[in-house]
């Protein structure tokens, strides 16, 4: 954790950053999550966000590079088919599940980079995917409120192909 306000937004080389504040996995306690805050659907993977939500960069990293390849496969396997279940929840309305959230996220990033994981889709490629398996009123506005706040963001041509096809699901609206 940072010393002091002002040193969460510290730069520096990685040993540097891990000498002068202790961001280690050996350091690392993890994070207290509420099971009560965590859907029905996820509260399985607990134990995995416990073990692997690890929301600091710096940290994430060692915790990584000093995990068992045994211990990573573990990880993989416990997220295997869950992505889009977690994305439901991260991306749903907030419900003051701040520190459950992030940690959630963290893992998903952890698999990612550590275990070539699928990642978490965008805000807009996941408002496609919602609104295509089921659509209705509310999550055509869920699409229409994700595509205005990527239209936000300046040109991004990585998300290119999400503004086409979220054009094209709006019927060509911009989601005004």
């Amino acid at each position: 954790m940072p010393e002091r306000d002002d040193d969460e937004y510290a730069i520096g080389q990685v040993s540097e950053m891990q000498a002068r504040f202790g961001w280690t996995a050996e350091s690392w306690q993890g994070p207290s999550l509420r099971d009560e805050r965590v859907p029905d659907r996820l509260r399985d993977l607990l134990p995995l966000a416990r073990r692997w939500g690890v929301t600091c960069d710096v940290t994430r990293h060692d915790v990584a590079d000093k995990a068992s390849r045994a211990e990573l496969a573990e990880l993989a396997a416990g997220l295997r088919g869950r992505h889009c279940e977690i994305e439901d929840w991260l991306y749903s309305p907030d419900d003051g599940s701040d520190d459950e959230r992030a940690a959630f996220q963290a893992m998903v990033v952890l698999e990612a980079e550590a275990c070539d994981g699928p990642g978490l889709a965008g805000l807009l490629g996941w408002a496609i995917r919602w609104y295509r398996d089921r659509p209705c009123a509310e999550r055509r506005e869920r699409l229409a409120a994700a595509y205005r706040e990527v239209l936000g963001w300046g040109e991004l041509p990585h998300l290119a192909e999400d503004l086409r096809a979220a054009r094209e699901l709006l019927g060509g609206e911009r989601g005004d």
